[in-house]
């Protein structure tokens, strides 16, 4: 046998092989990797070069932050409101970059820069540099180029009127009306006039002519009399008789014209009911007043909705006070609550003028992580959400009832794990079957007119024109919608856990108790990012007070929940 290291350049008749002689091969039969030429570290990459990277790779930095300009808070939170889901920033990306040759107006060069944002944000971990964004909105929208007469700097704006301004530019650029489709709404509202602005009932018209009829019967009445007194005494009674049929007659005519008079103006004051169908992008949540301060954000919605409002009348150019009852007739995909905390009070100076002054209303308002639009929906919208809400119901109920029937880790015993062992083999078997069975059936997407809260954006400050806003987005992780793509996983997750845990038992059922049944629970508590422009630190959201109370810490102004969505099966609907 040879010993030695064998070349692959040596001449085997060189060695001294005989026949059914054993040669032992280490290492592989496979070509050696080829070692690449020019080798490029991500470290060592551009700015640019990594986002392209990231780009092409779909790679999301959730916490990138974006640098203060100067007084830009708002306008950095409202970026960040607006990113934290991705609908609309697939839409934009989606969309072709014009050349700067086509740019005609500023409309177009900050639409395009809109277009250039969704598709460079989020692919780095630095902080975001909107100069270019800013400039173009300014232009646009000269009154956020405003100055501080003090300061010399750009002046603090509002929030929620810089998001209507973003809004109302993607919207009259894009030709598919895309913020239209994730926000617009419609309201149907019924209007009815209840009086004038002293209170007294409007549409009193028929004064005048209720007086009038008053006066004829009696002047009839005075008729009547003068007859009887001329009649001579043989004919008395017949005339009397005669005279009594004809009033009776008379005044029951009357009665009956006033009878139908006032139907009928009571019919009319019902038709005079407007019906009013309106396209909104956002919920107004009232504050309340002093004597009837709101706590809760439904509250302040339902606040909105049924309200008293002053406005002229056509005909005689008198202001008149009208009842408005409002109704949500659809829902959504993304919607978007405005609490109206700043209210603009008159201040007198001392050389007689009159100042307008905004003010903050730092109520503790409180508001749902979900929120239910069941109550608030017309009832048309309320037949298309009750078919959702049952199969969620019936849902519900029947894994109430499972956890209900299974038995509690003492009542168990160690002799009964063999039959649960062979009990839940048979039902992993049906429950993979019925699995099978629904992924072949097609299923339909609804809601049940819930939503989930994504983002806020609150301020800090004791009115609009000061302050610091700052944005919190929830973590992509925790949205119900990837929860629910995880819940099957999860369970198969859990079920192998058990029955590991049984075998264990089996083994070892003289030293360890039965551990299966135990109940494991799923923590609900999400993380949220605060996005203080540039500083970027991550929360339980058990942990965060927006609800208001102290004008020195931060108070939510604008919410954003996402509509959840239900994939339902035909065989659910039938049930």
């Amino acid at each position: 046998m040879y010993k030695g290291l064998l070349k692959s350049d040596i001449d085997l008749n060189t060695l001294n092989i005989k026949d059914n002689d054993k040669i032992m091969l280490i290492g592989s039969a496979e070509s050696l990797a080829v070692k690449p030429n020019n080798i490029v570290f991500v470290e060592d990459l551009s700015k640019e070069k990594i986002e392209q990277l990231n780009y092409k790779q779909n790679i999301i930095y959730e916490d990138q932050g974006i640098v203060n300009l100067g007084n830009t808070c708002y306008f950095n939170a409202v970026l960040q409101f607006l990113t934290s889901f991705d609908d609309l920033g697939e839409c934009l990306k989606n969309m072709k970059l014009k050349n700067e040759f086509f740019l005609t107006n500023n409309k177009d060069i900050l639409f395009n820069n809109f277009i250039q944002f969704s598709k460079t944000f989020g692919k780095s971990s630095e902080p975001y540099i909107p100069l270019e964004l800013l400039k173009s909105f300014r232009e646009v929208y000269p009154k956020f180029k405003s100055v501080n007469i003090k300061t010399k700097q750009y002046a603090q704006q509002d929030a929620e009127e810089c998001l209507n301004a973003i809004l109302t530019s993607l919207n009259e650029q894009s030709n598919s009306k895309i913020i239209d489709k994730l926000f617009s709404f419609k309201i149907v509202s019924q209007i009815k006039c209840i009086g004038n602005e002293n209170g007294e009932k409007a549409n009193i018209n028929n004064d005048s002519t209720k007086s009038n009829d008053i006066n004829e019967k009696s002047d009839t009445k005075n008729d009547t009399n003068a007859i009887k007194i001329e009649v001579t005494n043989d004919v008395k009674n017949d005339v009397k008789n005669d005279v009594k049929n004809d009033v009776k007659n008379d005044v029951k005519n009357d009665v009956k014209n006033d009878v139908t008079n006032d139907v009928t103006n009571d019919v009319t004051n019902e038709k005079q009911i407007e019906i009013v169908e309106e396209f909104h992008n956002k919920l107004i949540c009232y504050m309340g007043t002093g004597s009837t301060p709101v706590t809760h954000m439904h509250e302040g919605i339902r606040l909105s909705m049924h309200e008293k409002i002053t406005k002229k009348n056509s005909k005689d150019d008198k202001n008149y006070l009208y009842e408005k009852n409002a109704q949500l007739d659809s829902l959504p995909p993304y919607l978007i609550v405005h609490f109206l905390r700043f209210e603009s009070k008159k201040i007198q100076e001392t050389n007689k003028e009159v100042a307008i002054v905004t003010a903050k209303i730092c109520r503790k308002v409180n508001f749902p992580e979900t929120f239910d639009t069941y109550d608030f929906c017309s009832d048309k919208l309320k037949s298309e959400l009750n078919i959702a809400r049952q199969v969620l119901m019936q849902n519900n109920m029947v894994a109430f009832n499972q956890t209900e029937e299974k038995p509690s880790a003492d009542e168990a015993g160690t002799s009964s794990t063999i039959n649960n062992n062979a009990v839940a083999s048979k039902d992993e078997t049906k429950e993979n079957k019925v699995y099978n069975s629904k992924e072949t059936e097609k299923t339909i997407k609804m809601t049940s007119g819930e939503y989930e809260l994504i983002s806020v954006i609150t301020h800090k400050g004791r009115n609009e024109d000061s302050g610091h806003y700052i944005a919190w987005k929830k973590m992509r992780a925790y949205f119900s919608d990837n929860n629910n793509n995880n819940s099957n996983s999860l369970n198969n997750n859990s079920s192998s856990l058990n029955n590991n845990n049984s075998n264990n038992n089996l083994n070892n059922s003289d030293n360890q108790p039965n551990l299966t049944n135990k109940k494991t629970r799923k923590p609900k508590d999400s993380f949220w990012l605060k996005m203080d422009d540039d500083k970027v630190s991550t929360h339980k959201y058990s942990t965060l007070d927006l609800y208001g109370g102290c004008s020195d810490y931060n108070i939510a102004i604008l919410l954003l929940y996402k509509r959840k969505n239900l994939l339902i099966s035909q065989s659910d609907i039938d049930k």
